[in-house]
């Protein structure tokens, strides 16, 4: 951070101060400030170098006026008019006492002018190196709230994630504890499986299947056994005719 040390104490505590705000706001209006000092600064000065040009002025008109008084004071003499050389000479002497006085004061003004002028200068770069800071600050600032920003918004993209994540989990979790439930059911034999009562309907249609033709084969070679007794009677009855 600048130096301010060299500004008026309470507005050096004002500028130091409101650095460290968290109110861009206060930034902006500190910097209003300082820039309006320097503005009062700046007429200070004008005021000083008008004045001061005024008084360079008015001297320099006394010291014509002198040169003047001279002229007349010569001219008196010649003329053997001690008298009027006299009040020529008295009017020089008192403008001579004036330049003294106003030179004092024109000396004092010029002092002023260039402190007023190096005061100026500091201030003027103090209003800058508050300007860059001030702005150095904001960017900071923007950054700052753009990374919140960002991790607002990917805590909030984690979250939903998460959520899904474990509402996958869940629902697979169900879905296995529900298998696991059937299992269990199946091998107690509460719950039968569709698939495999299938299976045991075809066994056992095959076995009925296999049954019912053992049967029929037996019945036929019954019938057939039956058949050739009858043929055997029938020829024996022929040979016992004859």
């Amino acid at each position: 951070m600048a130096d301010y040390s060299r500004l008026p104490s309470k507005l050096r505590r004002r500028v130091e101060g409101l650095l460290d705000t968290s109110d861009n706001a206060d930034l902006e209006r500190a910097h209003a400030e300082l820039k309006s000092s320097l503005h009062d600064v700046e007429s200070a000065v004008e005021d000083v170098a008008s004045e001061r040009t005024r008084l360079t002025s008015h001297i320099d008109e006394l010291r014509d006026d002198i040169e003047k008084h001279n002229d007349q004071a010569r001219r008196a003499v010649k003329r053997d008019r001690d008298d009027l050389a006299r009040r020529a000479l008295e009017k020089k002497q008192k403008k001579v006492e004036r330049i003294d006085r106003l030179e004092d004061e024109l000396d004092q003004l010029r002092a002023a002018e260039d402190e007023l002028l190096a005061r100026r200068d500091d201030l003027a770069e103090r209003v800058e190196e508050f300007r860059t800071e001030k702005e150095r600050i904001k960017a900071q600032r923007k950054v700052a709230e753009a990374e919140a920003s960002v991790k607002e918004a990917t805590a909030d993209a984690d979250t939903a994630v998460e959520s899904r994540v474990g509402d996958a989990v869940d629902d697979v979790e169900q879905a296995e504890a529900r298998a696991a439930a059937m299992d269990e059911l199946r091998e107690e034999g509460v719950y039968d499986d569709p698939l495999e009562d299938d299976l045991d309907r075809e066994l056992d249609r095959m076995e009925t299947d296999r049954s019912v033709e053992n049967e029929l084969e037996t019945l036929r070679r019954r019938a057939e056994g039956d058949s050739e007794n009858e043929n055997e009677d029938e020829d024996e009855n022929q040979n016992d005719t004859a």
